[in-house]
């Protein structure tokens, strides 16, 4: 079974909303996307979910040095899976895994983010 990218689901939305704006207008559309995205349960946990910003800010605040190292990559070039662990001063806090760095950065971040907090 392939997986389906994300984009696609941003790109269909966008067909949606582009769809009823040139049915219903302008006003329609506005009411329609107020109404069923930016009150959608969707758009609530998307807000919650950049913890590589969250943790940034922390160690910023608190004056920590954060980074964030590849401790492992496997796979083909058209499959790799890499480990990515995050460091707060030089201390090993969290790691996950992600078929891409962004996708493991973000999975460890987030641990991190529930371990300090």
């Amino acid at each position: 079974m392939n997986k389906i990218p994300l984009s696609v689901y941003g790109n269909t939305l966008e067909a949606i909303i582009g769809a009823i704006y040139i049915d219903k207008g302008f006003g329609k559309t506005n009411l329609f996307v107020q109404k069923h995205i930016y009150t959608s349960e969707f758009i609530n946990e998307l807000s919650d979910t950049d913890f590589k910003s969250k943790l940034l800010k922390y160690s910023q605040k608190k004056n920590i040095n954060m980074e964030y190292k590849v401790e492992k990559q496997e796979g083909p070039d058209h499959k790799k899976e890499f480990l990515i662990a995050i460091y707060l001063n030089n201390n090993k806090i969290a790691e996950a895994k992600g078929s891409s760095k962004k996708e493991a950065e973000q999975k460890a971040a987030k641990k991190a983010y529930k371990i300090v907090f």
